[in-house]
């Protein structure tokens, strides 16, 4: 997080994610959520949607990243009916998808 406010970038693990985002929470960090924001957006794949869509839900994320699962979502509505997905998304958000 240092890195971050002295060079404007930082490498983190992908486990440290979650952690992170506690702690632009607690400090009230929006520039640092939203690069975090960023790498999970980007980094979106049917096996992690589920847990990516949770995560941004827990953290409150931004529309940058609801947008994009929203986006992933319908170009793979398919898959995420098969592997029963879409049940575990919250009604609006779930609309939101089949609303093409």
């Amino acid at each position: 997080m240092i890195d971050f406010f002295y060079l404007g970038e930082a490498r983190v693990s992908s486990t440290d994610l979650v952690d992170l985002l506690e702690l632009c929470q607690e400090y009230i960090l929006p520039s640092f959520k939203q690069a975090i924001e960023s790498v999970y957006a980007s980094n979106l794949t049917i096996e992690n949607y589920l847990d990516i869509y949770m995560v941004g839900k827990a953290f409150d994320c931004s529309v940058l990243l609801h947008d994009k699962l929203i986006q992933f979502g319908r170009s793979r509505l398919q898959e995420l009916r098969v592997n029963r997905i879409i049940t575990e998304i919250d009604k609006n958000d779930r609309a939101l998808i089949l609303a093409k």
